[in-house]
Parts: C-alpha cells; sequence; structure tokens
C-alpha cells in the first residue's frame, strides 16, 4: 500500500536531506501493488479522456463545509475511487515518479519529461485534438473572476465547459542512470533536456534528434536539482556534497560533461539554485542555512547571506568572521585547484561531523525568483526574502508560529503578482500568503490571507498558474487543488492520484490558449489537466 512510502516521503519533517535519503533506500519491489495495477494496455498509442472539474466552494463561500477527521485521514489505506479527470495519463514508468517538466515544443504542442524510481527518463509530445466537446457541469457556488475581489456569488447555474481531448505519443526513453531520477529540466528552446539521478549522473539529450548530447558522472554525490540558462545553453546543477557545478552544453556530439565552474561555498546539500531571470547571476541556497550569488562567467562568489534560525544545535558555535574567512580560504584553494587540472584537490563542502552538526539546524529546503528578489522557505517555518541587488535579508516571515507549530516546515514557496505576495505552503497541509511588496521591512510581510486546511497533510508543490493571477498546490493526499492568488478562494479541486503526488509542474501554451497541470505520483503514473475551461488564459 502507498501508505509507507507517504510516511517515508513526507509525514516527517521533511528535509530535503530526509527526503533524498528516502529515496536512496525505499525502492518499489517487482510485483508491489503500484506496479502490479498498470495498464496492461501498453502498445495503446494515443490516449484520451474526459475531463469534468467542479467548483467547490472555498473558506467563506456559500456551502463551505468543514473538513472531518484528524489530520491522518489522508493516510487511509482504502483509497478512494479516483475519477478520470486527467486530460492524458502517463503511465510507462514501473516505480514511483519523483520529478516531472513541462514546456512549449512547438506551435501546437507541448512537451512533458518525467523521471523516476525506475531509473528512466521519459519524453513525451502531447497535442490537443482537433474537436472538443461541450459538457455541464454539476451546479456549485460560482467561483470569482480572477482579478475581481474574490467573493463567490451563492448557488450557480449549471456551467457549460468543453471537454479537453488530448493525445500523446511516447518520444524515448533515457536509461542508463542505475539509480532514480532525482531531477530534470528542460530548456528555453525545449531542445535540451537534462535529467539528474541520486548517484550523481547527469545525461543531456537533444529532443529533435532524440540523441545524447554529453553525460556529467564526475559528481560525488546525488544531484539534487538543475536548470538551464533562460537564454542559452548553460546548466547547472546543486549536489548534495554542497557543490554546484556548470556546463557549457555544446551543439557537439555525444562526449564527456566537463564542468565550466565549480562553486564551493556551502557546507551542506545545495537543495535549491537557479539562474536569476536576467540570467547575469546565479543563486544558490543550502540546508546549512545560507543563499551564495555566483558569477557565471568568473565562477566567483559575488555575496553571501546567512538566514537566523530559531533552533541552533550545533556544539560550539565559531565566530562569523572566523567561518567566512575560513569559507573564503577554502572557495579560493579550490578554484585554483580547478584551474590547475588538479581534481584530487577539489574538496566536498561537507565532511561528516559537519553534516552531522548542520542537519540539525533547519535549512533552506526551497526557493523563488521574482527580478531581483528571492523567497526563500526553510525547515523551522520561516520564510526569507532577500534583494540580490544589495545582497541584503529584507523581510523574514513565520509560518510555523502563524500556525501556533513547534514542528512545521516550509516546502514549497512562490512570489509574484500584483502587488506584490508571497505564498507558502507547509508540511501542516496550510498555505499563507503575504504581502510583501510596499513597506515590508525587516519585520516581515502582512498576512493577507491563510488556508488552514488547504491539504490533509504535507503539500508538496505550488506552482503558478496564467500570468499569476492564480496557483496550483499539490500535496500527499493526492489532489491538485487551483487558488485565486489575490483573496485564497478555492477555484479547482481535482482527485489526481490516489496515492502521494511527488512533484508538479504547470506550463500555459500561448498560442493555443491552454492551461496545463502535471503531476506525478507514487503510483507510477503523471497525469496531465487541462485547466483552460476554468480559469482565463
Amino acid at each position: 500500500m502507498w501508505l509507507n512510502k507517504a510516511v517515508v516521503f513526507y509525514a516527517y519533517r521533511a528535509s530535503a536531506r530526509v527526503r533524498i535519503d528516502r529515496r536512496k533506500t525505499v525502492k518499489q519491489q517487482p510485483g508491489s501493488s503500484a506496479a502490479m495495477e498498470k495498464k496492461e494496455e501498453a502498445d495503446v498509442f494515443v490516449e484520451t479522456a474526459e475531463t469534468e472539474y467542479v467548483h467547490v466552494p472555498g473558506p467563506g463561500e456559500a456551502g463551505a463545509e468543514e473538513p472531518e477527521g484528524g489530520d491522518d485521514d489522508y493516510l487511509s489505506e482504502e483509497e478512494d475511487e479516483l475519477e478520470d479527470d486527467a486530460a492524458v495519463v502517463l503511465d510507462d514508468h514501473t516505480d514511483s515518479v519523483y520529478c516531472v517538466a513541462i514546456s512549449e515544443l512547438a506551435a501546437s504542442s507541448v512537451l512533458v519529461v518525467t523521471g523516476g524510481g525506475d531509473d528512466v527518463t521519459m519524453l513525451y509530445a502531447l497535442t490537443p485534438s482537433a474537436e472538443d466537446e461541450m459538457n455541464t457541469m454539476s451546479p456549485g457556488t460560482s467561483a470569482p473572476a480572477l482579478g475581481s475581489s474574490g467573493e463567490g456569488g451563492g448557488p450557480a447555474a449549471p456551467v457549460v465547459t468543453k471537454i479537453a481531448r488530448w493525445s500523446f505519443e511516447s518520444l524515448f526513453e533515457i536509461g542508463g542512470f542505475s539509480e532514480s531520477i532525482s531531477c530534470v529540466a528542460i530548456d528555453s528552446c525545449s531542445s535540451l533536456v537534462a535529467a539528474g539521478a541520486l548517484n550523481g549522473n547527469l545525461f543531456v539529450y537533444r529532443v529533435a534528434e532524440k540523441e545524447q548530447v554529453g553525460t556529467a558522472e564526475n559528481t560525488s554525490a546525488s544531484i539534487e536539482w538543475v536548470r538551464w540558462h533562460p537564454r542559452g545553453p548553460a546548466l547547472i546543477a546543486g549536489s548534495e556534497d554542497g557543490m554546484v557545478y556548470m556546463w557549457m552544453v555544446t551543439k557537439q556530439g555525444r562526449g564527456h560533461l566537463e564542468a565550466s565552474h565549480i562553486f564551493v561555498g556551502h557546507n551542506a546539500p545545495v537543495t535549491v539554485g537557479d539562474f536569476t531571470p536576467d540570467g547575469h547571476k546565479i543563486v544558490t541556497a543550502s540546508q546549512d542555512g545560507s543563499l551564495i550569488l555566483w558569477d557565471p562567467k568568473s565562477g566567483a562568489k559575488l555575496a553571501k547571506v546567512e538566514f537566523p534560525f530559531k533552533k541552533v544545535d550545533l556544539d560550539d558555535e565559531e565566530d562569523e568572521d572566523d567561518e567566512d574567512d575560513e569559507d573564503d580560504e577554502d572557495d579560493e584553494d579550490a578554484r585554483d585547484a580547478m584551474d590547475e587540472g588538479d581534481d584530487s584537490q577539489i574538496q566536498s563542502g561537507v565532511d561528516d561531523e559537519q553534516t552531522e552538526k548542520e542537519s540539525s539546524r533547519d535549512g533552506i529546503l526551497c526557493m523563488a525568483l521574482h527580478q531581483s528578489l528571492a523567497l526563500c522557505g526553510a525547515g523551522d517555518g520561516q520564510l526569507h526574502l532577500v534583494s540580490l541587488e544589495t545582497s541584503r535579508l529584507v523581510a523574514s516571515m513565520d509560518h510555523a508560529e502563524l500556525r501556533s507549530l513547534d514542528d512545521c516546515s516550509v516546502e514549497s514557496v512562490l512570489i509574484g503578482g500584483t502587488p506584490l505576495i508571497a505564498i507558502s505552503g507547509a508540511t501542516d497541509g496550510s498555505i499563507v500568503a503575504w504581502d510583501v511588496g510596499m513597506g515590508g521591512g525587516a519585520s516581515g510581510g502582512a498576512v493577507r490571507y491563510q488556508l488552514a486546511d488547504a491539504h490533509e497533510g504535507c503539500i508538496t508543490k505550488l506552482a503558478w498558474l496564467e500570468n499569476q493571477l492564480s496557483f496550483a498546490s499539490c500535496g500527499v493526499d493526492g489532489r491538485i487543488k487551483v487558488w485565486a492568488a489575490s483573496n485564497g478562494a478555492l477555484l479547482l479541486d481535482i482527485k489526481a492520484h490516489n496515492q502521494p503526488i511527488l512533484g508538479m509542474d504547470a506550463h500555459v501554451h500561448a498560442q493555443l490558449k491552454r492551461a496545463l497541470v502535471v503531476s506525478v505520483s507514487d503510483d507510477c503514473t503523471a497525469r496531465v489537466f487541462d485547466l483552460s475551461s476554468m480559469i482565463q488564459v
């Protein structure tokens, strides 16, 4: 049953280190229930499904019901019957699917990339059918128009919507990892795909030619994340040993990818990272509680921000100035060794004793960038807003304290919208939105709204939709929900999976005017949902 995996992945206080370690040790055995439930029709080339979405009354709306049962209801071993709401179900994986990415492939199609515990990455091309059918949805409470005040309108007449029908083509499969796939990424042109694994291997493939561009197998620890430059072939990845790697992916044939830079500065797993929106800097954050700005051209460390923590359990804290001096010396030695070609002198940023100490500090687990701001979510329930222009901490908010919880981890964050808001999702299933636009100050942003029971159990991912007017959330309860960003009104509630959702991504295809959300789960499937009939595109 999926109960055990739900506990393993997210029922505990979910730190990035715990999640990645669990993936290494908990592998679905052949013949398990999830694997045996896979459809036998493996030779089906095109799969379609009707899509029906029902609006659920949100907080404060007429007809809203209070949740029943305890916090552990989502761990019930009796699975509810899953409604077939997905536009497409991708079920080629034979083990849990951990990661997913979606991007525009052409004028009339999208690219979906998935990675799973079966050590395989799959690539799909999705295309909408030429004809849509009309469907009359069940009566409910009218959803507020996005961008309005958000107040629901009471009982509504049946809503006539389109049934989205999509077909898919399995492009190709990337194997050879010999370990679970931890992360995937698609470049800005949808021409290159990168996939990283728990054994430190990273593969890059060209989509159109269906051929391998190169591999990087010189990393000494699991790959935590991969990101492409917003406009070029530069690829960065963070690893469990505290190192960050950067490769320039050329158009040559197969070969070994040599890192153009190895960034040394973190003292614990580098849990998140990305290029700034303009591509001029790299931002990384770690379980050691630090954020570092890097120069992608020179590889130099531009600035380092240390976040305050509510709980610190270190044997003997050294003077911060001494630590900074030692870090700078180590970084310089490592760069000198790399320039001289002496890989043996490039040491991991993490040693066993240091890792044991630092793991007691609730480090950074998630990050979102917006223009010149970085929003980080931490394992101790705090959020930290950093100016990338001044490299200073400008605001801190406390999700856990607001929820009156001692043990609450922020698992996913968003920042954007007009006016500017920050959104955090946590292990207790709650979502909080904060006003961080004008005058937030060091004291933190004001609470805009909080959704106490957004999900039953841990929230695993948040994602923006349609110009940041709304956002989607998912969790271990197997549900995807869509909320109005301005006021937290619930717009959609989809029973997506019968097992925990482990990853999610969203994309709006401008030419097709289709808003898509794709989720991956412990049930060995990826499911694509077309939300175009319910939100403005």
